[in-house]
């Protein structure tokens, strides 16, 4: 019975950490302001990828583990650790399937156009600029500090624009 309580307790640790590693690994990687090499970035969108299966299975897992040992546990301690292990699988679960750099930042996605003499810029604002096929666009680096991506159309061109 020990040793059936030993491997339980494995697997909800084991458990735990996968839900961690999946939700940790892709968002230490692809982090903004950091060069990433092309193997790094690879595995991370490969973690990304299993992300929905290899964090129910962490889920569930833990959830099955918490179960029984909850049951099994005589002591109050016990049931704490366990369901604590429990929660935070099932936490760092959900959390592997939210993308963390969209909700911080906010891309825009219908920019305002207007001519150069009317944008309201100060004298030494800087400006992202690009021309495609003779058409140019221009994001001023104020609000791309905090927006960090523009989706928008130089023409009949789909462009992206990031700081």
């Amino acid at each position: 019975m020990l040793q059936n309580r030993k491997f339980i307790w494995s697997l909800l640790a084991a458990g735990a950490a996968l839900a961690f590693f999946v939700a940790a690994y892709p968002m230490y990687v692809i982090r903004p302001f950091r060069a990433q090499g092309a193997n790094e970035l690879d595995a991370a969108l490969l973690v990304k990828g299993w992300s929905l299966p290899l964090s129910a299975f962490a889920a569930m897992a833990a959830l099955f583990c918490t179960v029984i040992l909850w049951r099994g546990g005589q002591r109050v301690g016990t049931k704490v650790l366990c369901a604590a292990g429990g929660f935070a699988t099932v936490v760092f679960a959900g959390l592997s399937q939210v993308n963390v750099f969209e909700r911080m930042f906010h891309r825009i996605d219908a920019p305002e156009a207007m001519p150069a003499a009317e944008a309201n810029l100060e004298r030494d604002d800087m400006v992202l600029a690009i021309g495609v096929k003779g058409e140019g666009r221009a994001y001023p680096i104020r609000m791309m500090a905090y927006h960090h991506i523009v989706n928008d159309w130089a023409g009949d061109t789909p462009i992206v624009a990031t700081y």
